[in-house]
C-alpha cells in the first residue's frame, strides 16, 4: 500500500470555526511533481492569508512509459486519490476546522485537469473504476462533490459531461504557453495528445449561465515564477473568485433548503 500525504496551510489568525477549503494539486503530467512545488506553496500560502484552509496533497504517479492510454489511466488513478481526499476532508471536517459545504479544488497543469474532472464526475454521477489499494475507505455515502474549480493552465481530453457542470470555474493560461493550447490542439505539440484548453472549457461552462472566468497571463509560458508580480495578481484574482463563488454557493444552498423551485444561474500530515 502506498502512503500518500498532504500539507495544510491554515490562516494565521483563524476568524471562524469552519474555514472554507481549497485543495490544490501539483503539476507533473502524472509522472512527476510534488506537493512541495514552489508554485503550489506560494498559492496555498497566499490563499491562507485570505482565510482559506489550503490542502496540498501528493497523489499516485506514473504507469510506465508515457503513452496516451497510460497517461489517461494514470490520470484517473490520481483522480481517485483526489476525490478520496475530498471525502476525507468532509468526513474529518470537525477535526480539521473545515467547512464541508465549501470545498474547492484547483491545481497547476495536470492538477487543473484533476480539479476539472472532480467537477465533471460530480455533475455526471459517474465514477470510473480504478485500481485501489485502500483497505479502510471513507463511507461511500460521503460525496466527493466540490463547489468550484481553479484551473491553472490545465486542459482535458474530452468534453463529455462538461456541459453538465454547474459550479463556478476560473482558468488561467499564459499567452506564450506551448504546452497547453488555448482552445483545442495538441498538448506539448504531441499528435497523440489532443486536448481541449482553458478558454474553450470556460466558454462551455459559461454558455450554461455558470460563473466562469478566463484570464490570459501576458508573456507567460506554461507556468509562473512563484515570486512574481503575475503570481501575486493570480492569487488576488483567485481570492476574488472564491469570495464570489462562496456567495453563489450559499445562495444555492438557501434555495435548496427552502425548497424553492427558482433556479439559480450561478449554479503524513504537515502543517505550514
Amino acid at each position: 500500500m502506498q502512503t500518500l500525504s498532504y500539507d495544510s496551510y491554515e490562516p494565521v489568525t483563524p476568524c471562524v470555526a469552519k474555514k472554507p477549503v481549497v485543495i490544490f494539486l501539483h503539476s507533473g503530467a502524472f509522472h512527476g511533481g510534488d506537493k512541495a512545488d514552489t508554485g503550489v506553496v506560494r498559492i496555498c500560502k497566499g490563499l491562507a492569508k485570505k482565510g482559506f484552509l489550503c490542502i496540498a496533497p501528493n497523489y499516485r504517479l506514473g504507469l510506465g512509459f508515457p503513452s496516451r492510454k497510460r497517461w489517461i489511466k494514470a490520470g484517473y488513478r490520481a483522480l481517485d486519490d483526489v476525490e478520496e481526499l475530498v471525502r476525507f476532508v468532509k468526513y474529518n471536517a470537525a477535526e480539521l476546522g473545515a467547512d464541508s459545504s465549501l470545498i474547492f479544488a484547483g491545481g497547476l497543469s495536470a492538477g487543473g485537469y484533476l480539479a476539472i474532472h472532480c467537477a465533471k464526475d460530480a455533475a455526471s454521477g459517474n465514477r470510473r473504476p480504478v485500481e485501489s489499494d485502500r483497505s479502510n475507505p471513507i463511507p461511500q455515502q460521503i460525496s466527493a462533490d466540490i463547489v468550484g474549480v481553479i484551473n491553472c493552465w490545465g486542459g482535458i481530453f474530452d468534453t463529455t459531461s462538461l456541459g453538465m457542470v454547474r459550479i463556478p470555474m476560473i482558468s488561467f493560461r499564459g499567452s506564450r504557453d506551448l504546452v497547453m493550447p488555448e482552445t483545442r490542439g495538441w498538448a506539448c505539440m504531441d499528435p497523440f495528445l489532443r486536448v481541449f484548453g482553458p478558454k474553450l472549457i470556460t466558454k462551455v461552462i459559461a454558455s450554461h449561465g455558470i460563473y466562469a472566468i478566463y484570464r490570459t497571463l501576458d508573456g507567460a509560458r506554461h507556468g509562473l515564477e512563484a515570486r512574481s508580480a503575475q503570481m501575486d495578481t493570480l492569487i488576488t484574482d483567485v481570492g476574488n473568485f472564491l469570495d464570489t463563488s462562496m456567495q453563489i454557493s450559499r445562495v444555492a444552498a438557501t434555495i435548496h433548503d427552502t425548497g424553492s423551485t427558482e433556479e439559480s444561474a450561478f449554479l503524513s500530515h504537515n502543517r505550514q
